[in-house]
């Protein structure tokens, strides 16, 4: 039973017209305008002679629905089914016209009472399954429509209309297979060809949808600018940003205020670096829409990557007031906060973005941004949660698995880092961030020739990246190609002037070049910035350690002291720093201490020749080690 009423209930109610009129003028009043053209009533009053013989007011109610006036459709239905209550079809057409006003359970009503005179006909079963897809009542629908098809197998509205029921649901190879039926018996059916295309989409099988929509474009042009935008969807997906901007252009020349072209135009010249035609796109969308969501938050993404952050909040924030709960804008601002390192509000905005049950593919984003907070704020466990989550769905996830190497060089698991980077490198070969946490893993185990190439490799794609080029100046330091760590850490501070990361390195080359006062003003200088994530606090870090070192061959050894303990309450197992305060030790004669630092720099670092050398410096002093051992600082 559908509605307040019982079958029995509705059928008395069509025995008599009066009643039936009254009621249906109750429900839908504004349906009884009738107007002026409409025929006389008197017209109305012929029988029904035969199955090809329509009453007048059939023939009307079918004219009337072609012409798409479905309400006056109704009209004529219902005096039809005044005077002939058990007409199967009629109360099929006027369902079918309920339906198309949005009625779906005045049209259940009707399908009802058809399917008590007719239960085994399939033309009501597939419109009750119509109806169940309009309210969203997919399985019911499928019931409806797999019950249709029993009754004739061949029944192509069925089988398309199952097709989108399945769409729904997520079946799209059963969606596929229903439509091949209908294509193969129907080769030129536009909307079946369209369906099909738009569900390999969803499915990613973009190759595949391209044909059927390029067909459906040729046997049909009603819903051409659909059509245009699902195929230039497709051709973005498959990276032919030429053919999408093609489609997209074609609609926009048509219609050129047409607001979700101009967005999806605007991703294609994002795509192309072209940002200055996307920026010109989604500002006509919003000039048009001003309370468009989608395009503040479009622009917002641009002016990210355009690194305008200011700009690209004032969008966020534009987007977000306009509707709190957008899981994009919510997840880009979060992208914004990150990048700019405000990471507790960027937490803040992703995880609400992820009790707000995104689509699945924001969703990966939003973790993969979640863990990369997680990261910076040296939270790697939590970090490797949402990773090994995205990495059980997708173990080819490209980002996560390079996340995650980089979470693993955070935890000294070096071997496992270089794992996943060598599988994200074989996705993508040429990818300057993966290269470069590659390399930065090869530096750390001791492959310096390798972490060589990767960071050439990185900066041949990106040449001005800042931080790729400090690291390579750490390995020409620990290669004592001092000139070009020199070289390589000057480019990186005229790129990023406000870094001071470049500036601890620099102090540390200077050092090993015995340039001391250079490497003093370099450290000073660093050490007057504030850290706000864990790489900002170890470059702190080595800043003591560095500043300590020089304080120590300048003889100041109560700020090399002083220096060296604030380093070592942070990293009390760095190995150059032991080796420096125990030299610092020695200088001051506390020759205890100063063994029990280099015997642990040592155990830390078997090739720490400075610390051996300290060592044996300490021994003859004590008597410990009678052989001398020249070193010089």
């Amino acid at each position: 039973m559908h509605g307040s009423l019982k079958f029995e209930n509705l059928y008395r109610q069509n025995e008599s017209s009066e009643e039936e009129e009254m009621n249906i003028k109750g429900k839908f009043k504004s349906m009884f305008q009738i107007s002026r053209s409409l025929p006389n009533e008197k017209k109305f009053s012929s029988p029904i002679r035969g199955p090809k013989s329509w009453h007048p007011a059939q023939r009307h109610g079918i004219h009337a629905m072609k012409d798409g006036h479905y309400d006056q459709a109704v009209i004529y239905f219902t005096r039809v089914l005044e005077q002939y209550p058990d007409s199967y079809s009629t109360q099929c057409d006027r369902a079918t016209a309920f339906m198309k006003l949005g009625y779906y359970d005045r049209a259940l009503q009707d399908l009802d009472l058809a399917f008590l005179r007719k239960p085994n006909k399939s033309r009501g079963w597939c419109l009750r399954g119509e109806a169940h897809y309009h309210q969203k009542r997919y399985e019911e629908a499928l019931i409806d429509l797999g019950h249709a098809l029993r009754l004739e197998p061949e029944n192509y509205e069925a089988l398309h209309s199952r097709a989108k029921v399945l769409q729904k649901l997520g079946r799209y190879h059963n969606g596929i297979e229903d439509l091949y039926r209908v294509i193969k018996a129907h080769p030129k059916n536009a909307s079946a060809l369209q369906l099909r295309g738009e569900i390999y989409c969803l499915a990613k099988q973009y190759l595949e949808a391209i044909p059927d929509l390029t067909r459906a474009l040729l046997y049909g042009q009603d819903d051409h600018i659909s059509i245009l935008r699902t195929r230039g969807n497709a051709y973005r997906e498959l990276h032919r940003l030429d053919e999408a901007l093609h489609d997209f252009d074609k609609i926009l020349k048509e219609v050129p205020d047409h607001v979700e072209t101009l967005i999806q135009r605007a991703e294609i010249f994002n795509l192309m670096r072209d940002h200055e035609n996307c920026l010109s796109d989604l500002t006509r969308a919003i000039q048009l829409e001003p309370q468009n969501v989608l395009a503040y938050t479009k622009r917002g993404l641009l002016n990210l990557q355009m690194r305008q952050y200011d700009r690209a909040l004032w969008d966020l924030n534009t987007a977000i007031e306009i509707n709190p709960n957008d899981p994009y804008s919510l997840s880009v601002r979060g992208d914004v906060y990150l990048e700019i390192g405000l990471y507790k509000s960027a937490l803040v905005d992703l995880n609400k973005c992820l009790e707000l049950d995104p689509s699945d593919s924001i969703r990966t984003s939003v973790m993969i941004s979640r863990a990369s907070v997680y990261r910076k704020l040296d939270r790697c466990e939590e970090a490797l949660v949402d990773l090994n989550k995205i990495l059980e769905k997708d173990q080819n996830n490209f980002e996560a698995l390079a996340i995650r190497g980089d979470v693993y060089n955070r935890q000294q698991e070096y071997n496992k880092a270089l794992i996943d980077l060598e599988v994200a490198l074989k996705l993508k070969p040429n990818d300057p961030d993966a290269l470069r946490s590659r390399g930065e893993n090869y530096a750390i185990v001791g492959r310096n020739q390798e972490a060589l190439l990767d960071f050439e490799k990185s900066l041949e794609i990106v040449p001005d990246d800042a931080w790729t080029l400090l690291l390579r100046a750490q390995i020409y330091n620990r290669l004592e190609r001092y000139n070009d760590a020199i070289k390589d850490l000057d480019q990186a501070l005229q790129i990023s002037p406000e870094q001071w990361y470049p500036l601890v390195i620099r102090g540390a080359v200077l050092r090993s070049m015995k340039r001391y006062n250079g490497a003093l003003a370099d450290l000073d200088q660093a050490l007057t910035y504030s850290p706000n994530d864990a790489i900002g606090r170890q470059f702190q870090t080595q800043a003591f350690a560095n500043r300590g070192a020089v304080s120590r061959i300048m003889g100041r050894y109560d700020k090399a002291m002083h220096d060296l303990n604030r380093a070592l309450s942070r990293e009390p197992n760095d190995a150059f720093t032991l080796s420096q305060r125990g030299a610092v030790f020695r200088a001051m004669g506390r020759y205890a201490e100063a063994l029990a630092d280099l015997e642990k720099s040592i155990s830390l670092d078997p090739q720490n020749t400075f610390a051996i050398a300290e060592r044996q410096k300490v021994n003859r002093v004590t008597q410990r080690q009678p052989t001398r051992l020249s070193y010089s600082n």
